[in-house]
């Protein structure tokens, strides 16, 4: 029982937790719902799972979360839901690379806007009553992959699969080639 007020700081304090009811397990899709109350103004934290650091930080006033960052590991993702109230999220958050915002619900008997985060670091902050989300300073954001030579070798791939002679080769490896250049493809439609 002494372990409990360790695990209530990590999953109700701090927040950082997976979806019980889901299944969730292992920390690569966990959940943050950080919890302000009494007479606390603040709280850092981190966890570290098998995929890396999950950390969480918040400052309150008054028993309301101001602020709050988060971390989110690489190969992980995580739901925020995180208590405001539904009048304050009026910004568009479409412009944040890794944040969607899914809508408000209720969980934990709290209310909450529930956002979908990728890997990466965010910063949220409610000021003059409306939420605000950033990526955290510091923090490097995917940038477009240059893929020039890779649309080369896709334009030549698809060159010589257009031509009559690739009728004759022979049809597994027709298969592999087909199934090889649709993954350059895939690739190629990732921006990162």
């Amino acid at each position: 029982a002494l372990g409990a007020v360790g695990s209530w700081m990590y999953e109700y304090q701090m927040g950082i937790t997976t979806d019980h009811a889901n299944g969730d397990a292992g920390y690569q899709d966990f959940v943050l719902q950080p919890l302000a109350g009494g007479i606390y103004t603040g709280l850092e934290g981190s966890y570290e799972s098998n995929y890396g650091t999950i950390e969480s930080d918040w400052t309150a006033t008054e028993g309301t979360i101001d602020t709050y960052s988060a971390t989110v590991p690489a190969n992980t993702t995580a739901t925020l839901y995180l208590p405001v109230e539904d009048e304050s999220v009026v910004a568009d958050f479409e412009n944040i690379a890794g944040v969607t915002y899914t809508g408000m619900t209720i969980r934990n008997n709290v209310q909450v806007a529930t956002f979908s985060l990728a890997s990466g670091s965010y910063d949220f902050a409610v000021k003059d009553g409306k939420l605000t989300a950033s990526i955290a300073d510091g923090y490097i954001v995917a940038s477009t992959a240059d893929k020039t030579i890779l649309n080369k070798v896709i334009a030549y791939a698809e060159d010589e699969m257009a031509d009559e002679n690739f009728n004759q080769v022979i049809p597994s490896v027709q298969e592999s080639f087909k199934a090889v250049l649709q993954e350059a493809k895939e690739v190629a439609a990732d921006i990162t």
